[in-house]
């Protein structure tokens, strides 16, 4: 669960007005997030930042989205376990879903740092994102999306399997040796 430090800080500011406790401060561990709350005696009471957002959750957008990749240049590119492949110089379509929150997996994405663990990001390693499109929807849809990719005049699927472990479809990452209209 991605946690929001502003609704983090408001969550204190609102168990402040309701018990007298005084906050001392917000700690981050990974992703644990706790907040120190001191009453009127010398003990802090500890509360998991994931138990107090339950309780105030907004729902987050979910949905599928699509990364537009530009790779300037051939490269071998070891994907993981997926294995070795040659990846020509062009563009590439990735489709993914994001049910838990779609605006933080596409933040990451943008990410220079963080942690390889899709498919998407070891390519990623060696090319760059040229823009990206977001389609809300509380059911999943990125198969869909991505076969209408695969449809378009020049679109070829580059490595099968990328990205598609967890679906029938032949691969996630769709290529153009030229940017696609999309």
């Amino acid at each position: 669960m991605d946690i929001d430090i502003a609704r983090l800080l408001e969550s204190a500011e609102l168990i402040h007005e309701k018990s007298g406790a005084s906050l001392c401060r917000v700690t981050h561990a990974g992703q644990s997030m706790v907040l120190k709350l001191f009453a009127s005696g010398p003990e802090a009471t500890e509360v998991r930042a994931y138990e107090l957002l339950q309780s105030l959750r907004v729902p987050t957008a979910r949905g599928a989205y699509q990364l537009l990749i530009r790779l300037d240049r051939e490269q071998t590119i070891t994907v993981g376990k997926l294995g070795t492949f040659r990846f020509p110089a062009g563009c590439y379509v990735y489709t993914g879903s994001a049910m838990n929150g779609i605006e933080a997996r596409v933040r990451r994405h943008l990410s220079n740092r963080k942690r390889i663990r899709w498919h998407v990001d070891f390519l990623l390693e060696h090319a760059r994102i040229i823009r990206y499109a977001i389609r809300e929807s509380s059911v999943r849809e990125e198969c869909e999306l991505n076969a209408r990719t695969l449809a378009l005049p020049g679109a070829s699927v580059p490595v099968k399997g990328f990205g598609s472990s967890d679906c029938r479809c032949v691969s996630h990452l769709v290529y153009f040796a030229h940017e696609p209209d999309i």
